[in-house]
C-alpha cells in the first residue's frame, strides 16, 4: 500500500504535523507502519512482528475448540493460514494472552504516559472479530447456554455449495471458508464468532476507562 499512501498527506501526518503527539499500537495499516508514513508517528507501534496469537504455549492452553477439522489441524501446526480459518478456540488465560488484550494494555500505557502539553491521537487496531475466533475462555462461557438459531433452509431446498464458492480467502488450503459445516458445528462456531467480539468490545472498553481515569 504505499503507493497509495505517498499520494497524499495521511491525516495523522497532518495531525501530527500540527502539533499532535500520535502514537499506534496494533493493527494499524493492516500490519507495521510503511516506512513511507513513518514520521506520521511519534510511537510507530509494530503489529505483525511482535503480536501473534498463535505459539505453542498459546496452544497448550486451549481449552476448547473446533470448526473445520483441516484448518484447525493446520492452525495448531504452526498458526500458519489462520486469517482464513473457519475456527474457534477457547484459550484458557486472561486478556492479555492474545493480541487484542496486549494491544489495549500497551494503549492504555500510551495514554498514561502520552505528554500532557500537547493533544494526542492514539490507534489501537484490533484483530478480532476477524478469523479465525480465538477468545479467551471467560468470553466463550458468556455464550455456554444460549440457543443459536440458524438461518431455515425453504421446504423442498437443499443446503448446497456451489463450486465457485469454495476456497475463497487468503490461501488455498486453510482460508476455504465457504465449504458448509453441519448445524451443531455451525451454532459453535457462531458462538466463536460472538466471544471473539465481547473480548474485543471488552478491550475497546478497557481503554474507554483508561481515558475516563485520565
Amino acid at each position: 500500500f504505499a503507493g497509495l499512501i505517498e499520494q497524499q498527506a495521511t491525516w495523522p501526518k497532518t495531525l501530527r504535523e500540527a502539533g499532535y503527539w500520535t502514537a499506534t499500537t496494533g493493527k494499524i495499516y493492516h500490519g507495521s507502519v510503511p516506512k513511507v508514513d513513518l514520521t506520521a508517528w511519534d510511537v510507530p507501534g509494530d503489529f505483525w512482528k511482535t503480536n501473534k496469537d498463535w505459539s505453542p504455549e498459546i496452544m497448550a492452553k486451549v481449552a476448547a475448540e473446533g470448526g473445520d477439522a483441516d484448518a484447525l489441524a493446520a492452525f495448531k501446526k504452526d498458526g500458519k493460514g489462520g486469517s482464513g480459518a473457519l475456527i474457534w478456540q477457547a484459550i484458557d488465560g486472561d486478556d492479555d494472552i492474545l493480541n487484542d488484550g496486549q494491544t489495549a494494555t500497551e494503549a492504555i500505557r500510551l495514554i498514561k504516559e502520552r505528554p500532557t502539553d500537547k493533544p494526542f491521537v492514539i490507534c489501537a487496531g484490533f484483530s478480532r472479530p476477524h478469523m479465525p475466533w480465538l477468545a479467551p475462555k471467560k468470553y466463550f462461557d458468556l455464550y455456554q447456554d444460549i440457543d443459536i438459531d440458524l438461518a431455515a433452509i425453504p421446504e423442498g431446498k437443499k443446503r448446497v455449495v456451489r463450486p465457485e464458492d469454495t476456497g475463497s480467502g487468503v490461501s488455498k488450503n486453510n482460508a476455504q471458508w465457504n465449504e458448509g459445516v453441519g448445524d451443531e458445528q455451525a451454532k459453535a462456531l457462531i458462538k466463536g464468532y460472538l466471544a471473539s467480539t465481547s473480548y474485543a468490545d471488552a478491550q475497546a472498553g478497557r481503554i474507554l476507562d483508561a481515558l475516563e481515569e485520565q
